[in-house]
């Protein structure tokens, strides 16, 4: 029972790790080609059974899933007791392919990349890689929030609902507050 135990903890250290998806050479809205795309991102929680609990938070453009996982756990705004939290670091960030660590296409050779190819991305790694067909919900923060709203048009049926951070306090301050998504 203890190595169950101990096995479980482990596997759930293990999902915050930083993982990354390689989608090789990805075909971008405007035509152009991004060579040896990688798409980082971490899970936490357990996807359940029917695979009907996951939920995607994709980062900012400058932000990072390392920075974000703070934000999930019970009580917390993306609560990974109940829901299977795939956050997305966002392309161009620093630790998906970016102008700053491409080897094939580095700094001014890097393509000019869109929200559609964001939202693309991911649904690639959604699909191909998490083998996850569907999303409960999606969250997202400031440019995250716009690539959140557009997976609804581009990817139709895919999604189930959008709570995207538009919780402000007076003075404009960000007020986060616990997503919940009906069943």
């Amino acid at each position: 029972m203890v190595a169950l135990f101990v096995l479980s903890i482990a596997a759930s250290l293990n999902a915050q790790e930083q993982q990354f998806a390689n989608l090789g050479d990805f075909k971008l809205e405007s035509g152009e080609v991004l060579r040896d795309c990688r798409l980082g991102y971490r899970t936490l929680g357990q996807l359940n059974a029917d695979k009907s609990n996951a939920i995607l938070f994709p980062t900012w453009a400058g932000g990072t899933t390392e920075r974000l996982a703070g934000s999930v756990g019970a009580g917390k705004l993306a609560d990974s007791t109940k829901y299977f939290v795939i956050l997305v670091d966002a392309l161009s960030n620093g630790a998906s392919s970016s102008p700053s660590n491409s080897q094939l296409q580095p700094h001014m050779q890097f393509p000019k990349i869109t929200f559609h190819d964001m939202i693309a991305t991911q649904h690639e790694l959604l699909t191909k890689f998490l083998h996850v067909d569907h999303i409960k919900g999606g969250h997202g923060n400031f440019d995250g929030r716009n690539a959140d709203l557009s997976v609804d048009g581009a990817v139709p049926r895919f999604h189930g609902q959008s709570d995207s951070h538009r919780r402000f306090a007076k003075g404009g301050a960000l007020r986060p507050a616990a997503l919940d998504y009906a069943d």
